[in-house]
């Protein structure tokens, strides 16, 4: 939301809090225009890299975890680790091994979705130079599976660095929503709190009765997203049908739910 308001509306201060310190660094980190690292993390080293308040720590967590809570788990499941991690190989170094990715791949669609599908994967490296375009064509030609998420999110955060207006961006962390100091002419505050009934951040619990009076008693408008909430005192704005993977072991179930703007009503 941040990112949109400084993007969308040039004369427009816009205050960016978060919770986290190290989510928090890496919007500093790419406000500097600092380099985002292309190296694969591998599963063993995921839990001590998303430890800490660096922005590193925070690449970690933004980038190669299912999910944001405390217990969060690594992107990729261990039916699949092994074949992201060659198909990462060919996109990120160019490695000579797609007759390995073809054959891991016929076995896991096999195994998983009960498919019989000969893929034999081909591409011209005279034409495919960036490890974008052998991530689009090599992804084409996989189905079901040939996506790798951490390298479409760093091409997003590439596109967040980029982005116009992203240094009249205040970051603060570190913060709780109530300690944040609201100033300018006719403020307006959005918030992203954990959802109810969903997990909790990684920094602690989150007590949404208390949220929910702020929210109240506040003399600013407030927006909020969540899921249906049990406090009937505010006013939903939109409801979004949303797709929800919650469970990285079953990710072939399509469940949905309707994610929900709530106002409090102050103009």
């Amino acid at each position: 939301m941040a990112l949109y308001a400084v993007r969308k509306y040039a004369s427009l201060n816009v205050h960016y809090n978060e919770l986290s310190t190290a989510v928090g660094g890496l919007m500093e980190h790419l406000q500097s225009g600092g380099e985002l690292p292309l190296g694969w993390v591998a599963p063993e080293d995921f839990k001590e890299l998303r430890s800490g308040d660096g922005w590193y720590a925070g690449f970690i967590l933004s980038l190669w975890s299912f999910g944001s809570s405390a217990d969060c788990s690594y992107l990729y499941g261990k039916n699949v680790v092994d074949f992201k991690h060659e198909l990462h190989k060919a996109v990120v170094e160019g490695a000579d091994n797609l007759a390995i990715i073809s054959a891991m791949s016929n076995e896991i669609i096999a195994r998983d979705y009960g498919k019989q599908i000969n893929v034999n994967l081909f591409i011209d490296p005279k034409r495919y130079k960036t490890p974008y375009q052998r991530r689009i064509l090599l992804g084409r030609q996989i189905p079901f599976i040939g996506a790798l998420q951490h390298l479409s999110h760093i091409e997003r955060l590439k596109q967040i660095q980029g982005m116009n207006g992203l240094q009249r961006l205040k970051v603060s962390s570190g913060i709780s929503y109530d300690a944040v100091p609201i100033t300018g002419i006719k403020p307006i505050i959005y918030c992203d709190p954990p959802y109810e009934g969903t997990t909790e951040y990684a920094e602690g619990g989150f007590n949404h009765e208390v949220f929910y009076e702020w929210v109240a008693n506040n003399q600013y408008p407030v927006y909020f997203s969540s899921y249906k909430i049990n406090d009937k005192r505010f006013k939903l704005v939109r409801a979004v049908k949303t797709r929800s993977l919650l469970n990285q072991n079953a990710r072939t179930k399509q469940d949905f739910n309707y994610e929900n703007l709530y106002w409090n009503g102050i103009e």
